[in-house]
């Protein structure tokens, strides 16, 4: 999320009404921090078509961060066909394959932290064309990408970023079948050995033009061809890029050949020689065909992968290569289901289940985001998401403003247009996360929910938001409800019309609710078809037509504008768009009490045409109702208005200009907001600074001064405030001390915009560090917004930090810009989860700040802690494997306290005769005293049986009898453990047991 400060409160968009990604690149998924979620590229789909870049968690919640938007515009780029790489500081790289000022593509970042995207190379030929792999860092500060393109042949480069600013560096051109640098089409990105050397293939050049296996120096920039794949008919159609085993080998797969061995195959490329090895060629109805995605190894040493055909779907599969052996099983098929041709590598998550991408399938064609749980056999592949325009969540368009913010902090609201049948939605919206949720969609004339056009909801008490839909139902607009938990949207009332019982047609605004009774407007209908007031009980569904206009000299007025406002007084009060005594529209109020209608002012002629009085009022809370007026022709942009409520006295205020300048524009939409302070805020459609409309805000408290204090100009693309058409409500006051608003055609791809005028500072969470046993770093990051904010963080063990721990870290500067912050907590309980969040609070908002809840799990003291501190891990870290093959399991080397992967020789115990017996003695290390082991001597007269079994403690007092805990300096103690006289003879043992 980007939010950008001005001389007032900070605007943020929150979230845009974009179609989903569509059709995966063949970058794999990469875990977000933190979050039971995931990142990735999409090469289609968004608002422009483009491409995205979005997140998805592990439920298939899908969120658009990003759409590419081509040449130019805010977010350059076009078809990303690689993937992403995190740098740990908040920013994911990537490429695009065309796009940016040229159209052959571009290197962008992404602040997934705080929404910043910066392109940083735009590709142009000469430099390079097409670039389709993922980043790979060098360990040195640089991060390195191939093109397929460009370059001196143009047949595709080596490039060097330079981390910390960006520098780029061109570092090889390819050339094809001879020259410096045979090979032509780098495909997949590189792949860093850990040896100072990075390696890549190319589809095509070299012998044959078959392509070839490279690699680069780091440090020299030497290029050397090490193998050709022409020997090797089956390995032709490389797509994806290598994966290092660690241990010599480089391993990747081949889509096959086009006249021989068109199965394709997994291959393997020794490091020391380039020497390459076909390990399994694929077979149709065995392991399937065409393996296209690469391979991912998990924590056994098994690699996995996908095929693109073949086996008994036909559709391909996953497939497990076991590699001390080569042989290659398939452990589960694709569907349409499911979705199929999948062309990214897998990724692990941490419970062992892998996640991918496949770009075809699903109820529209564009591919899924699945799942395959691993631990028993066959694996099961489960589609978490399916791509398509027309799923869950995010279905609406033009949202229109009118929002409900629930104790929760999420917004309820509706879209205008938009779902299956673009009849408009409602929705939920968490403005910490962005996320969109559609939880209904109108169904015009018929279906599970009649109504179209709805704008905006109201809380009507007992768990139910209530609105209105301009059409749908018998074709006259509705009254629904909205059920808030069960989400359940249910018709009340179907207006009728000229006639019937519930008179009225093409209802708007947000009703108002007076005691039990929910009162609106409708701008047709009734006798005369110019308009009704209506109220409906929100208990029992009752309605009544309050009024009806009918354009006599008793009854003036025609369309009622957006709903009524209250006065305070026991009046409803309310705008009329046509018609009224004077023909230009007219302010009318209507007693709650006995609805009595009065027309309280009628617009007169002006010297413009067409001025439109815009709804609703705001009562001001200084004796005055506030309006505004728009001008559809003319010079001037409408105008601000008041009009005492004790005998309706108009005076009018602020001119708006249509014409730009600084000021707030012109043709005010959608209604005031007025807050506590006297002040009134609100949104214009026309001028500002880039004739887009602006936000602005107008004291009147103690008399009006003549100007707006503060404006901030709407734009389409550029900040401060990108976005534009603002929604027909007033902004909202949210429950937090921030004011909500909705933009129709604004955000990227232009299907709607909502956003946050921020009061006080913004706090973002960061990743903790220096995670020990009972100890953490907590990191965050508090923009001051001007003010000077005290900062901090909240932490608990609660997942929702329901009862949690403040923890203060000072204060910010007054600034503008975002400062780090950080905590160091100590006395944790180790082996525990705690939650934190950073918080931040100054004058501006009482309410705290506060960032997402992000959780570490304290280190748990035992034996996989050690060897993690020894860098063991995976199958090397069980308790009886030996990885520095000393003849020492890890068990026991943790008992004496050796080296797990350095070959040692610890004290060995021994054993010998005394005057009281036999006695075992031995070191045991004070690091190996943690609760998940258990220690023993064990003795018997064979090798089968142990009937003497030794426990040993802390202490000789927690020990077994016959066991003494000898006390042998600071790091370690001596164990003696006196055994029984075992006739013909005696073996002991010593025996651990590791409790995970």
């Amino acid at each position: 999320m980007m939010s950008v400060a001005s001389a007032g409160p900070v605007y943020e968009p929150l979230a845009s009404f974009t179609a989903p990604p569509k059709v995966p690149s063949r970058g794999a998924l990469i875990p977000v921090a933190g979050e039971e979620a995931f990142f990735g590229l999409s090469a289609t789909g968004g608002g422009e078509g483009k491409g995205t870049l979005y997140k998805i968690t592990k439920t298939g919640t899908v969120t658009t961060l990003v759409n590419f938007t081509g040449l130019r515009d805010e977010y350059p780029g076009y078809e990303p066909k690689g993937g992403l790489w995190d740098d740990g500081a908040g920013w994911l790289w990537g490429t695009t394959f065309r796009g940016g000022a040229s159209d052959v593509g571009t290197v962008f970042k992404y602040n997934w932290h705080t929404g910043t995207f910066e392109t940083v190379v735009e590709f142009n030929g000469d430099n390079g064309s097409f670039p389709d792999g993922t980043l790979e860092p060098d360990g040195t500060g640089g991060l390195w990408g191939t093109t397929t393109g460009g370059g001196l042949t143009d047949d595709g480069t080596v490039f060097r970023l330079r981390l910390s600013d960006g520098a780029f560096a061109s570092i090889i051109s390819f050339s094809r079948t001879a020259g410096p640098a045979p090979g032509a089409w780098p495909v997949g990105g590189l792949t860093a050995d850990g040896h100072g050397s990075l390696w890549g293939v190319t589809a095509q050049g070299g012998q044959s033009s078959q392509g070839v296996v490279f690699k680069v120096d780091i440090a020299s920039h030497d290029y050397t061809r090490m193998a050709d794949f022409a020997p090797f008919p089956v390995l032709d159609t490389i797509t994806a890029r290598l994966h290092y085993d660690g241990e010599g080998f480089l391993w990747g797969t081949a889509g096959g050949g086009i006249t021989e061995g068109p199965e394709g195959a997994v291959f393997k490329v020794a490091t020391l020689t380039g020497e390459i090895t076909v390990v399994h060629q694929f077979d149709w109805a065995t392991t399937g065909w065409k393996p296209s995605g690469g391979l991912t190894e998990d924590s056994s040493g098994n690699l996995w992968g996908t095929t693109t055909a073949g086996l008994g779907s036909g559709l391909g599969g996953v497939f497990k290569v076991q590699r001390s052996t080569g042989s290659v099983t398939s452990v589960a098929e694709f569907s349409e289901e499911t979705g199929y041709s999948s062309v990214a590598p897998l990724t692990a998550d941490s419970s062992g289940v892998f996640w991918g991408t496949a770009t075809h399938g699903g109820p529209a064609g564009v591919g899924s985001i699945f799942k395959v749980a691993t631990r028993a056999l066959p694996a099961s592949i489960t589609a978490v998401r399916l791509l398509d325009d027309d799923l869950p969540p995010v279905r609406g368009r033009s949202p229109n403003g009118g929002f409900v913010m629930t104790d929760s902090g999420k917004l309820w609201g509706t879209t205008l247009l938009g779902g299956r049948s673009d009849n408009g939605t409602v929705f939920t919206l968490d403005p910490e996360s962005g996320e969109i949720q559609t939880l209904a969609e109108f169904t015009g004339t018929g279906g599970a929910a009649p109504g179209s056009g709805p704008s905006g909801l109201i809380d009507g008490g007992n768990g139910g938001f209530w609105g209105v839909t301009a059409g749908g139902g018998l074709g006259h607009g509705t009254i629904f409800k909205v059920d808030s938990q069960t989400r359940a949207v249910s018709t009340v009332v179907s207006l009728t019309g000229t006639t019937g019982a519930a008179k009225g047609d093409w209802p708007g605004g947000k009703l108002v609710r007076v005691g039990d009774w929910l009162w609106g407007t409708s701008r047709a209908g009734g006798l005369a078809d110019r308009g009704t007031v209506f109220r409906v009980n929100r208990l029992t569904g009752a309605f009544v037509t309050v009024h009806e206009w009918t354009g006599t000299a008793q009854t003036h007025g025609d369309g009622a504008m957006d709903g009524l406002a209250p006065d305070g007084s026991g009046f409803l009060w309310g705008v009329t768009y046509r018609s009224g005594s004077s023909g230009h529209g007219s302010v009318f109020k209507i007693a709650t009490s006995t609805g009595t209608y009065s027309e309280v002012y009628p617009f007169p002629p002006s010297g413009e045409t067409d001025v439109i009085p815009q709804g609703p009022l705001t009562a001001g809370g200084d004796g005055r109702m506030w309006g505004v007026t728009n001008v559809l022709s003319g010079t001037s942009g409408g105008t601000l208005y008041s009009l005492r409520i004790s005998g309706g006295a108009l005076d009018s205020h602020h001119p708006f200009s249509a014409l730009g300048g600084p000021g707030p524009g012109g043709n005010p939409a959608g209604g005031l907001l007025a807050d506590a302070s006297g002040t009134l805020w609100g949104i214009s459609r026309q001028g500002g600074n880039h004739s887009r409309g602006a936000i602005f805000r107008i004291p009147v408290s103690g008399g009006y001064a003549g100007t707006a204090v503060w404006t901030l100009p709407l734009s389409r693309y550029a900040w401060p405030a990108p976005g534009f058409h603002p929604g027909s409500s007033p902004l909202t006051a949210g429950g937090d001390g921030h004011y909500y608003g909705a933009l129709e055609e604004a955000g990227i791809g232009g299907n709607g915009q909502i956003f946050r005028l921020r009061f006080g500072p913004n706090a973002l969470t960061l990743p903790a560090d220096g995670v020990g046993h009972t100890s953490a770093v907590l990191h965050g990051l508090i923009k001051p917004n001007g003010t000077t904010s005290a900062a901090g963080f909240d932490f608990g063990v609660q997942p929702d930090l329901a009862t949690s721990l403040p923890w203060s870290s000072g204060n910010t500067s007054s600034g503008s810009f975002y400062e780090p912050v950080s905590a160091q907590l100590t006395g944790l309980v180790p082996g525990t989860t705690y939650y934190f969040r950073a918080r931040a609070t100054n004058a501006d908002n009482p309410f705290p700040q506060t960032g997402k809840i992000l959780s570490f799990t304290t280190r748990k003291p035992g034996l996989a802690d050690w060897l993690l501190g020894y860098g063991i891990t995976g199958p090397e870290a069980g308790p009886t494997e030996d990885p520095d093959d000393d003849g020492i399991c890890n068990a026991l080397e943790y008992i004496a306290g050796s080296h797990p992967g350095q070959p040692s020789l610890p004290a060995h115990p021994v054993g010998a005769f005394g005057h009281g017996g036999y006695t075992v003695s031995f070191l045991r290390a004070d690091l190996s005293e943690t609760p998940d082991i258990d220690l023993s001597v064990e003795a018997g007269s064979d090798l089968e049986t142990w009937p003497s079994i030794y426990h040993i403690g802390a202490t000789t007092t927690a020990s077994s009898p016959g066991v003494t805990v000898i006390e042998n300096g600071f790091l370690s103690d001596r164990i003696e453990v006196a055994l029984p006289h075992l006739q013909p003879r005696l073996f002991w043992r010593i025996h651990v047991t590791v409790t995970p």
